[in-house]
């Protein structure tokens, strides 16, 4: 049983090694004109909806036809022009 245990071990650790060098080789592309596979296309919106989840807990953004929410948007947007 130890042996086995050993083996699943190392199998893991030789599975890590050569995962990381494809990814942090470059072999795994991540060009946008490139789909991803399904597997990857699956984990990221996995990982999309728990961080909404997670960090959407405040109120919904106000509508933007109320013409004072507008305003302070182009307020805002304005002064972040103006410190570039």
């Amino acid at each position: 049983m130890v042996k086995f245990l050993a083996f699943i071990g190392f199998l893991a650790l030789v599975i890590a090694i050569a995962a990381a060098g494809y990814f942090f080789g470059g072999f795994y592309s991540v060009a946008a004109t490139a789909a991803e596979p399904a597997i990857v296309k699956s984990a990221l919106v996995q990982v999309r909806q728990a961080s909404i989840a997670r960090h959407a807990k405040g109120a919904p953004a106000m509508p933007p036809e109320d013409a004072n929410t507008i305003r302070a948007g182009a307020r805002a947007q304005a002064s972040r022009r103006g410190g570039c």
